[in-house]
């Protein structure tokens, strides 16, 4: 499981950051994380195959049922769904809830490696932010 925390930054020897601080680079990292996942899926893909994913992550509530009629067309029964509607947190639309699920599923059927190319992004950038410490530190 992902987690950028406090203990990623400890890891990282930035546990004596000021919690602002904390926070923006946590932030930073987790957007510099998912835009490197991003580009690396993106160099196996297709076009056709970018745009649904942007559909389904817009959230375009056609594009969504439609892949999903077409790929997991029992995706109600599948218990991965239920886990995103139980955690869901109070007022989050059913659109919201559906979207988030279609995206995990697209990622299962044409990137299944997903897991593999964040761990691997996620410790590169572990070694990068540790690298700039006494930096970051300043």
């Amino acid at each position: 499981m992902l987690l950028l925390d406090d203990q990623f930054l400890a890891d990282c020897g930035l546990e004596s950051l000021p919690t602002p601080d904390k926070e923006s680079l946590l932030q930073a990292i987790y957007e510099e994380l998912e835009l490197r996942v991003g580009n690396a899926l993106a160099e196996g893909m297709t076009a056709a195959q970018l745009d649904t994913f942007a559909a389904i992550t817009a959230p375009d509530e056609a594009a969504i049922r439609d892949w999903l009629s077409e790929n997991v067309p029992d995706y109600l029964n599948d218990e991965l769904f239920h886990t995103f509607e139980d955690r869901a947190p109070a007022g989050v639309s059913e659109l919201d809830i559906l979207g988030e699920y279609a995206a995990v599923a697209w990622l299962r059927v044409n990137a299944p490696n997903y897991p593999q190319i964040t761990q691997a992004e996620l410790k590169n950038l572990k070694a990068e932010v540790t690298s700039r410490r006494d930096e970051l530190l300043g």
